[in-house]
């Protein structure tokens, strides 16, 4: 064993070395060229805290891919969900009291009334739960659960005007789709009301979107932040490590210093390990918020949208005087759906079958719109089969708008029979049709949301609090183990 020669710190100079005065960085004395137990304990101070810098910011990186992760999967998404459905199921009640007024008293319909009934109350379960749901969800927000009190007023005055129309539909016996003034005026009011509700929900959707991607960008750049700052801590734990070993080798002449290996092993560790642990969460937030929920909320959003145009149907038959207003309407949100190269409602048609034609012989996607969105996000497997069957099944619901329409203007009758049938290659079967398929896309995408939340949360593991802490904790003991007794060696 070789022994180090005793420092003599009082002499100015040293014939090998020349000058061993201290020298000074940016302010910072640093010790003499010789002073190599003073050298060991700074490489020594300084992996410490690079190490305790890396476990820092590890597990706020980690801490803020969590909290992202949770407010997606358990906050932020179920409300966004619980108002779309919220606002479909609102829809579907005011389309359900058209097709009742539709029916009116006509033997021929009495199974058409005792649908439009029965999912009548479905939808007005449903609509509540939804709206408890969503209440439930937003927690202590104050400007949300202002907006959802407001729904909530509203809803209780749909149902009254609602029930209202029962009553009196029932008691006057009106002939089909050809509802009493009185019915009439109190359907209007009724219709009016839920057009306000649903704006009042598409706002409060289009809010928590707007906060919840603020809070997705705002944590992917806290992942970058993190990243960076990683590898700074990283480069700095590795060279004081390694530079305590060329030290050691140099001064003292021995090959390897196990506890200080065992240092750099668990700083491995920690750097890697943390780095694999946030990118892997990163990347399931990634798929959870991107791939998955995007499209989520654009198929829900085409539903609920989907729902109030095929209310507008109902309302074009029971109310003909309005017809010239929700005509434009339907055209409007069949433009939100599939937006094509239409500037009236008589040309949506045809050009929504030319573009289909377009994208089938693969020419390209000229389709905008809520369904072009969504085919422009596919991510998983079968969501592309999905979409494409979705697009064609509403082409096929869109052919029948147009059939019902016509048929209104020579026979009545037959456009309510036709509109309110639910077979397939009548209207609202092909609806009902349309429908299912939509349901599919959001169940290959809901499918992979519920898979990416948890693997997220998991992946991350103990990276939040403990397993960095402990690696920090486990390097420190190792460092002070491997340079303690080389330091003694000076005394």
């Amino acid at each position: 064993m070789v022994t180090a020669a005793p420092l003599r710190p009082e002499s100015g100079h040293d014939e090998q070395t020349g000058p061993r005065g201290p020298l000074t960085v940016i302010g910072a004395r640093l010790p003499g060229r010789g002073d190599h137990p003073a050298w060991i304990r700074l490489l020594a101070i300084v992996a410490i805290v690079a190490a305790f810098g890396a476990a820092v910011t590890i597990a706020l990186g980690a801490g803020s891919i969590r909290g992202g992760i949770d407010s997606l999967g358990h906050h932020t998404a179920p409300g966004v969900a619980a108002t779309e459905d919220m606002a479909s199921a609102l829809a579907d009640m005011d389309s359900q009291i058209g097709n009742l007024l539709l029916a009116g008293d006509d033997p021929a319909l009495a199974v058409t009334r005792a649908t439009a009934l029965r999912t009548y109350e479905q939808c007005r379960v449903q609509a509540g739960d939804d709206l408890r749901l969503a209440t439930t969800v937003a927690g202590g927000d104050s400007a949300t659960q202002a907006t959802l009190s407001s729904i909530f007023d509203h809803f209780g005055q749909y149902e009254a005007l609602a029930a209202n129309i029962q009553l009196l539909d029932a008691s006057e016996h009106n002939p089909a789709g050809h509802p009493s003034p009185d019915i009439l005026n109190e359907y209007r009011q009724a219709t009016d009301l839920m057009a306000t509700t649903l704006g009042t929900i598409q706002d409060l959707t289009h809010a928590n979107n707007n906060v919840l991607q603020s809070a997705y960008t705002a944590t992917r750049h806290d992942s970058v932040v993190t990243d960076a700052w990683l590898g700074v801590f990283a480069v700095v734990l590795f060279a004081a490590l390694i530079g305590l070993q060329v030290m050691l080798r140099l001064t003292m002449r021995r090959l390897l210093n196990p506890a200080l290996l065992v240092a750099t092993v668990l700083a491995l560790v920690l750097v890697i390990g943390g780095a694999i642990a946030t990118t892997q969460a990163g990347t399931q937030l990634r798929i959870a918020k991107q791939d998955a929920f995007d499209s989520l909320l654009i198929v829900e959003q085409a539903r609920a949208i989907g729902f109030d145009a095929n209310a507008d149907e109902s309302r074009y038959l029971v109310d003909p005087t309005r017809a010239q207003q929700y005509e434009p309407a339907f055209f409007t949100k069949s433009q939100v759906l599939a937006q094509v190269d239409a500037s009236t409602f008589a040309q949506y048609y045809p050009a929504l079958t030319t573009a289909m034609g377009t994208f089938i012989d693969g020419n390209g996607l000229t389709i905008g719109g809520l369904f072009g969105d969504e085919l422009h996000n596919i991510d998983f497997l079968g969501e592309d089969i999905s979409a494409r069957a979705t697009l064609a099944a509403y082409h096929t619901y869109q052919q029948d708008d147009t059939i019902f329409r016509a048929q209104a203007e020579t026979n009545l009758q037959q456009a309510i029979s036709f509109y309110t049938s639910t077979d397939y290659g009548s209207s609202d079967g092909d609806f009902a049709a349309y429908n299912i398929q939509l349901n599919s896309v959001t169940d290959v995408n809901q499918h992979a949301f519920d898979a990416a939340i948890p693997a997220g949360i998991n992946d991350l593991g103990g990276w939040t609090d403990w397993i960095p802490y402990a690696l920090f904790a486990l390097i420190t003991i190792a460092a002070f183990l491997g340079i303690r007794p080389r330091l003694a060696e000076y005394r």
